[in-house]
């Protein structure tokens, strides 16, 4: 088959350490040309350096100058490119696809489909639209999340299919009438070469003066919705009320740095700061910021237990790449996660935004290494049967191949 997939229009393909989109795309067009089909990724070029089109492990990626704004300018103003950005990404992929035949055309971004299917509407049957967002298992959304959500739906009812990465994303869409047969359930995947216990070093360990103390790893963006500030009141119970002094936290990710949320959550960081100062974690919490993708798999493998506190998840890739590296995982009881995590076998769910549980957990798996342990080696497993992405490519060939 002839598939294209298009990229975010925010950052480059493949990404170097945080990009959950980005790396869907990667890891499944990758996997897609491995079994015989010719994909084309169409993305950004954020540097005028780089090249115009390459080809990365069977995969040829087309790319188009993205505008940039120096660090010093303002939020609203790097905003307003970032729209503009997506814009004429979108209208130059029409270009591109009125240029080219394709069997199968895969977006990933709400405003890229939203744009595809006003200006190539004798395309919309070769169209297959993923949802990546949270938004839609939000429960206090902001406005920008319900309009995504309507805008999702006006995509959703003009395409081919629909994939989602949860169940319960699948039961809201049916709620919201679209048809069963046009959704179809493919989780996130995760790539076990990249991720897995070998590369554990210490070179993390060092550079934030770790040293011999257990370590608690949390990767994501510095969000309200990924539960920052629950993981840090956390860290106090653990070390301040109940003394456990011999471990680290460290949390790896970007601060806000681009889109949206530089813009809607730019507070946030510094009330997360704010708390490791109030509580005196200096020594204990650190963030780190965005980590390339050597020290990003570095870290998974070196750390003791994984924590994800989230609000909110679709098919968090992170969670996967802990289990992979043989993380025991604690992580929040939602939708995404309960497809990921087993509770009591590859790692324990916890009540979303309950710092008191989840320091107890906390404590628990670092005072428990044979517990922390039999979960990773678990997780190891589960990932290999489930979510490695040469599994999940062989299930995404096939809804291609029913889409046609």
């Amino acid at each position: 088959m002839n598939i294209l997939h298009l990229g975010s229009g925010s950052l480059k393909i493949p990404p170097e350490g945080y990009g959950g989109i980005e790396k869907y795309v990667f890891e499944s067009a990758r996997c897609l040309a491995a079994r015989g089909n010719k994909v084309v990724i169409f993305d950004i070029r954020p540097d005028k350096a780089d090249a115009k089109s390459e080809r990365i492990e069977g995969v040829e990626i087309v790319r188009i100058h993205r505008m940039s704004t120096n660090r010093s300018s303002s939020l609203w103003l790097a905003n307003i490119y970032s729209v503009l950005n997506l814009l004429v990404f979108s209208l130059r992929a029409r270009s591109y696809i009125k240029r080219n035949r394709f069997e199968i055309i895969h977006i990933h971004r709400t405003l890229v489909g939203l744009i595809l299917v006003l200006v190539l509407p004798s395309q919309r049957q070769k169209m297959i639209y993923t949802l990546h967002s949270p938004v839609w298992v939000m429960e206090k959304g902001s406005f920008k999340d319900r309009m995504s959500r309507k805008l999702d739906i006006f995509v959703i009812r003009h395409i081919k299919r629909v994939l989602v990465q949860s169940a319960q994303i699948k039961a809201i869409l049916e709620m919201e009438r679209v048809k069963s047969a046009k959704i179809g359930l493919l989780p996130c995947g995760v790539d076990t070469e990249a991720f897995n216990p070998a590369h554990r070093s210490n070179l993390i360990r060092s550079k934030y003066g770790i040293g011999e103390r257990l370590l608690v790893l949390f990767v994501g963006r510095i969000v309200p919705y990924k539960g920052v500030e629950y993981l840090v009141r956390a860290a106090n119970l653990v070390v301040n009320k109940a003394g456990f002094r011999e471990c680290a936290f460290l949390l790896a990710g970007p601060i806000a740095e681009h889109g949206l949320d530089a813009l809607e959550h730019a507070g946030y960081p510094g009330r997360v700061k704010g708390l490791i100062k109030e509580y005196k974690l200096e020594d204990f919490v650190f963030l780190t910021g965005s980590l390339p993708q050597d020290e990003l798999q570095t870290a998974f493998a070196s750390a003791d237990i994984f924590v994800l506190p989230s609000l909110a998840e679709s098919s968090p890739a992170v969670v996967l790449q802990a289990l992979a590296s043989g993380c025991g995982v604690i992580a929040s009881n939602i939708s995404g996660i309960r497809e990921q995590v087993i509770d009591g076998v590859n790692g324990v769910l916890v009540k979303a935004a309950d710092e008191a549980e989840l320091a107890k957990q906390i404590l628990e798996f670092l005072q428990s290494p044979g517990r922390r342990f039999a979960m990773g080696a678990n997780g190891i497993a589960l990932v290999k049967e489930q979510f490695s992405w040469e599994v999940l490519c062989g299930r995404l060939e096939g809804i291609y191949r029913e889409s046609v």
